[in-house]
């Protein structure tokens, strides 16, 4: 029975979507990381209106321009909330769209349904970019799918020169490069199309009003991303710019166009070599615009990405750019079909290679997949934790962390919005934010022990101390002790002292001091105390940035054996180490006054 084209293009573009399906199904159960509660915060905590200033207005962006995004990620919330099933499978429901695209587009371009579908079904599981599909952040498979969309109506247009696809295409444009930066090389794409693949004969007159739109809109474009990024804080974290790392991004990249898994050095660089003389050489001499055209649109897909630090730069940067890959694959088995006369033993050995590609695929996302989903895993750990401790808190509730294992305070404060919602405060220390403990109805303090549980620390809301001298108090070294907040003043034995200091450096500090925070009776003798650098070490006044508030939280264990009375007070102050010189305190005039602040008065209590 022989099946008809078009039954041929149904089915394998269902088979495409299946299979992208198939292949990162097991991403859907992994749950959400990093950027992922980025996303969620914004969505869940502002109002529809608010919501979409933010993610349109360019003023207010400090990393990217990409509201497309955003409302993504506001149309999945709105139906399914914050079930990282459901944001997985979006994702990946988009990807296997952009997969079936792909394939529509080489069969329209090439009028080969089976080279088509080997190159989709090569690229819908290549494991090298498979991070950009198992983590809902990234946004190239929306922005390749409008990427794809546009060039499918820009082929309609040139075929029939109706406006209403121009402008299909460029409303198309206009939304992929609001999702992602990179699809600005678009444009250019639509060119080359038009001069290299369609190839009709223009009027430069008409070529110019062909692209005027774009013309007029780039620039437009590119100042708007120009002012985020020249202000913004991401490519600025990221150092992103010209250097050698350009040109050792563009091998890495190239090596894994050539060939899309990895063959690790030499190797792959080898193949490299090999693989950029064949290609050229082919497209010298069979004067193929078609593979120029292809080479042409892998490097400019990767372009936009080789000015990141070779430490930043991912394979998952190579989504846009492998689709040449798995082209070129599926051209190279037709061209060997067609050179050994479609043999029916080479069919067989296509087919069972093109099997062994999609298993070997699926078995490297699954490894990939798994991996990152042990890390999701153990950032959630801490949070299971914690709502297994509480699962609910009275409204007015303020949450206080000195530390949260091993999850970014982001991360877990928005776990927790959107476990308790807006009755509750959350602020950390790791942000340096101030704690003021007495503002809410109910206040608790946080830390986590060695093992991941969470100690609370109920806070004593009526709790009194003064310190001497008064606050804020100055030191011989240009620093400042602003204030503190203690949770309590009645301690058991047995339980934490929890101690709040704010410090701020006037000027830049050239040495690591080291801060003292003793307990003492009395007669002035150390009933318990901390003696370290800033933040367990991790925050050496060397590294504290002028006039910025930087806190400093104590715990301070308390024995079983300190005796149960009143009158403990707690000093707190600043030696340097290597010569156990204390750093005196001084008054207006810059006189010493003390070596170290008193704060008074703390009982312990049975």
């Amino acid at each position: 029975m022989v099946v008809s084209v078009k039954a041929q293009t149904v089915l394998g573009a269902l088979a495409v979507f299946a299979v992208g399906l198939f292949t990162y199904y097991s991403a859907s159960r992994i749950g959400l990381l990093n950027n992922d509660w980025y996303y969620l915060d914004q969505v869940a905590r502002l109002s529809l209106p608010q919501y979409l200033v933010q993610y349109f207005d360019p003023r207010l962006q400090t990393g990217w321009y990409r509201p497309i995004f955003g409302l993504l990620y506001l149309v999945v919330y709105t139906f399914f909330g914050a079930d990282s099933t459901a944001h997985h499978l979006a994702h990946i429901v988009l990807h296997a769209a952009t997969a079936t695209l792909l394939f529509a587009l080489v069969a329209r371009v090439s009028k080969n349904v089976r080279v088509a579908l080997i190159a989709a079904l090569v690229y819908v599981g290549l494991p090298v970019y498979s991070k950009a599909v198992y983590w809902p952040s990234v946004p190239d498979p929306l922005s390749m799918f409008l990427y794809l969309l546009a060039i499918w109506f820009w082929l309609d247009y040139l075929d029939t020169a109706l406006k209403r696809f121009a402008l299909a295409t460029f409303i198309l444009f206009l939304l992929s490069v609001m999702t992602k930066e990179a699809s600005v090389t678009l444009p250019v794409v639509l060119l080359l199309i038009d001069r290299l693949i369609v190839c009709r004969k223009v009027t430069f007159a008409n070529l110019v009003r062909r692209y005027a739109p774009y013309a007029v809109a780039l620039p437009m474009y590119l100042g708007i991303e120009y002012s985020i990024q020249h202000s913004g804080s991401y490519v600025s974290m990221a150092s992103y710019g010209f250097g050698s790392h350009v040109f050792s991004n563009l091998i890495d990249g190239l090596a894994l166009v050539a060939f899309p898994w990895d063959l690790g050095a030499p190797s792959k660089d080898v193949w490299l070599g090999v693989a950029a003389i064949i290609f050229v050489g082919v497209v010298l001499v069979k004067r193929s615009k078609a593979l120029a055209f292809l080479g042409i649109f892998a490097m400019l897909n990767l372009v936009p990405m080789l000015g990141f630090p070779t430490e930043w730069f991912e394979t998952r940067y190579l989504y846009t750019p492998t689709m040449v890959s798995s082209i070129l694959i599926g051209y190279l088995l037709e061209a060997g079909a067609q050179f050994l006369n479609r043999q029916w033993w080479y069919a067989v050995l296509a087919s069972a290679g093109i099997v062994l590609i999609l298993f070997a695929n699926y078995t490297d996302v699954t490894e990939a997949v798994a991996s990152w989903g042990e890390i999701a895993r153990q950032r959630r750990v801490p949070f299971r934790e914690f709502v297994q401790e509480h699962p609910a808190f009275p409204e007015d509730t303020y949450l206080y962390f000195i530390d949260t294992a091993n999850v970014p305070f982001y991360d877990f404060s928005v776990m927790l919005f959107l476990r308790y919602g807006r009755g509750v405060t959350i602020k950390s220390a790791l942000e340096n934010q101030v704690a003021s403990l007495k503002e809410h109805r109910v206040s608790y303090v946080y830390y986590f022990d060695p093992i991941g549980k969470p100690v609370e620390i109920v806070v004593d809301k009526d709790a009194q101390t003064r310190s001497s001298p008064p606050l804020p108090a100055e030191f011989s070294i240009p620093v400042r002790l602003e204030g503190y907040d203690v949770a309590q003043t009645q301690i058991k034995p047995g339980e934490p002292l929890v101690l709040l200091l704010y410090w701020e450096a006037t000027e830049k500090i050239d040495r690591d001091y080291t801060i003292f925070t003793h307990l003492v009776d009395e007669k002035g003798e150390i009933i318990a105390g901390y003696d370290g650098q800033p933040r367990n070490g991790n925050l050496p006044t060397s590294s504290w940035t002028t006039n910025h508030l930087i806190v400093d939280p104590i715990v301070m264990p308390i024995l079983w054996d300190v005796p149960a009375k009143s009158g403990y007070c707690i000093e707190v102050g600043l030696y340097y180490l290597p010569t156990m010189e204390r750093v005196q305190l001084v008054n207006g005039q810059g006189q010493p006054i003390a070596d170290s602040l008193i704060i008074e008065s703390f009982s312990v209590v049975n």
